[in-house]
C-alpha cells in the first residue's frame, strides 16, 4: 500500500488586463498585496514585483505589441511554501535556445527582460 501525502491546492488570484502599460500598476498593487499576504519582506515584495511588472511589460510590448485589444492573464498562485506567478499573452514567442550567451547573464537579461523566467527565473519560498 502507498500513502501520498496530499496535494496542496494553491490559492489563485487572477487578473486580466489590456494591453496598455498605464494598467501595469494595477497589476504592481495586486502584486504587493499578494507579497503582504505571504508576509515576504521589503527585498522580497521588490524582487517579485520588479519580475511581475518586467513581465507584464514584455507581455504588452512585444508579445501584443501594445494591441490594447488584446488580453494578458497573470495568475498568482500561493501555496503554503512558494508563490508560482504566471503572466501570459497571445504572441508569438521566440526560441530561447537562438539565444547567443546565457540567458541568466545580467547582459543578456536586459534583453530579454521576463521573456525567459519560465526557464530560469528563480522560485521563491519560505
Amino acid at each position: 500500500m502507498t500513502v501520498t501525502a496530499p496535494r496542496t491546492i494553491p490559492d489563485v488570484i487572477a487578473v486580466r488586463i489590456p494591453s496598455r502599460l498605464e494598467l501595469l500598476s494595477v497589476l504592481d498593487r495586486v502584486c504587493d498585496s499578494v507579497c503582504q499576504r505571504l508576509e515576504f519582506d521589503e527585498d522580497t515584495t521588490a524582487q517579485v514585483s520588479m519580475s511581475v511588472i518586467e513581465a507584464g511589460t514584455n507581455a504588452i510590448q512585444h508579445g501584443h505589441k501594445k494591441d490594447p485589444s488584446k488580453i494578458v492573464d497573470i495568475e498568482f498562485r500561493l501555496m503554503p511554501d512558494a508563490l508560482e506567478v504566471v503572466v501570459q499573452d497571445s504572441g508569438s514567442g521566440f526560441d530561447v535556445s537562438r539565444v547567443n550567451g546565457d540567458v541568466t547573464s545580467p547582459s543578456t537579461s536586459s534583453i530579454l527582460g521576463a521573456a525567459a523566467s519560465s526557464s530560469c527565473a528563480p522560485a521563491w519560498t519560505w
